[in-house]
């Protein structure tokens, strides 16, 4: 990636989690935005782009060029969709979260992202005391066809040791305290238990940031849904901090048709507004090539 790239319209989100470039002319082509993008991502932890005049497919051969990845939908739930670091509940190699607005919101509906630099460094001493002695802990059940696709239709104690084993590789490349277990609890589904700090490392700057999926988690905690779920116990003092810290330093990416973000998934927590009616955003979760990682 360029280390530095300077755009002169390039204007902090309000509350200044990221930045947005506004194109007063569409972009030059591909190879221009892959040095801007991956310029500003790394400086700014995240960047929205406007009027660069790409279309859905140009975005997908922008984001091949930096970081490939699996190419995906948002989930169309009308509801709030609280801060979270991408796939932070279990062993997952992200680097690069990318979206596309091809239908804007028509009431709301904004992204949301926060800076877990910023927050990181504006959490109570106390608070952050506790994340740094207490990892949080997650729990998610697999059935079959979900680990099947991964580790091949194994008997349930092979899957399980082969999951073990190559997940255990997986934390050992993430850091921060990663470990993760899981065993069968019937003939079709393994658990999972997934060990991380709250308090991560930033790939580029190498910071503490404040980023992992424990908002998200207690919400679905809370609402008994199928997914994932947080063991650990938070303090109400500790989460009451974090619910303070985390909004008063929240940006909302109010979307127009054609807009696009890229967000680096070791800095920055990303969620969504309520909405209603059709709401058409396009993502992939990129991995950045192994040199650059």
């Amino acid at each position: 990636m360029t280390e530095q790239h300077r755009v002169p319209n390039a204007a902090a989100l309000p509350n200044g989690s990221g930045v947005m470039v506004e194109h007063s002319q569409p972009a030059a082509g591909v190879d221009e935005l892959r040095s801007l993008t991956s310029s500003l991502v790394r400086q700014h932890g995240g960047v929205v782009l406007r009027n660069a005049g790409i279309d859905v497919t140009e975005f997908y051969a922008l984001v091949e060029s930096i970081s490939p990845g699996i190419k995906r939908g948002v989930g169309d739930e009308e509801q709030n969709l609280h801060l979270h670091g991408e796939l932070y509940y279990r062993p997952a190699r992200l680097d690069l979260l990318w979206f596309y607005c091809v239908v804007p919101p028509h009431d709301r509906g904004q992204t949301i992202v926060c800076d877990g630099v910023a927050v990181a460094r504006q959490l109570k001493a106390s608070t952050r005391g506790f994340f740094e002695a207490m990892p949080l802990e997650y729990q998610f059940d697999s059935p079959r066809r979900f680990w099947a696709e991964l580790f091949g239709d194994l008997p349930i104690d092979q899957a399980a040791a082969t999951a073990n084993a190559t997940m255990g590789a997986v934390c050992d490349e993430l850091g921060d305290g990663a470990e993760f277990s899981c065993e069968p609890v019937s003939d079709d589904v393994l658990r999972g238990t997934f060990r991380r700090r709250a308090l991560v490392t930033t790939r580029w700057g190498h910071e503490p940031a404040f980023v992992n999926s424990m908002l998200l988690a207690l919400d679905l905690t809370a609402a008994n849904t199928n997914g994932y779920s947080l063991n650990t116990d938070i303090p109400s003092h500790v989460l009451d901090d974090v619910d303070v810290t985390t909004e008063r330093l929240t940006s909302e990416i109010e979307w127009q048709a054609g807009d696009f973000a890229v967000l680096d998934n070791s800095r920055m927590m990303h969620g969504r507004r309520k909405f209603t009616g059709e709401r058409d955003i396009r993502a992939v979760n990129g991995v950045l090539p192994a040199e650059e990682r």
